[in-house]
């Protein structure tokens, strides 16, 4: 996963106006590459990718991301509507979106992009 696909994808979740089963897919493709079905290229069988933006039973897939990349962080959702994703101490919020789905998605794009930034920095200053 690099910072321009991970920049990409939330490109992506802002632009979407509701549940997107193709970004759904991108997604799972982005963030899980080592499960590839057939050739290389966009995952043919869409029925095994996570409702990232259309769980009918509201974030589920969304919190599992959220655990699954921040193993020890946490998150929240104020009464605004805002989430935020926390992980080591910084907080990465979202602004609404189009639903709850998205917003959330945004906020665990936002601390991931900027986990990666920080790790760049880090590894330019170490040189």
């Amino acid at each position: 996963m690099t910072l321009e696909s991970l920049r990409a994808l939330q490109t992506r979740i802002r632009e979407a106006t509701g549940p997107d089963r193709e970004l759904d897919i991108a997604i799972w493709d982005a963030l899980d590459p080592t499960e590839t079905i057939g050739p290389p290229g966009p995952r043919i069988e869409s029925s095994i990718a996570p409702p990232y933006t259309t769980d009918p039973d509201g974030l589920g897939a969304c919190v599992a991301l959220h655990n699954e990349m921040f193993p020890s962080g946490h998150w929240a959702r104020t009464p605004d509507g805002t989430f935020r994703a926390f992980r080591a101490g910084y907080a990465h919020e979202a602004n609404p979106l189009a639903n709850d789905c998205l917003t959330f998605l945004d906020a665990i794009f936002s601390a991931k992009i900027a986990e990666l930034e920080a790790e760049q920095e880090k590894e330019k200053a170490d040189v």
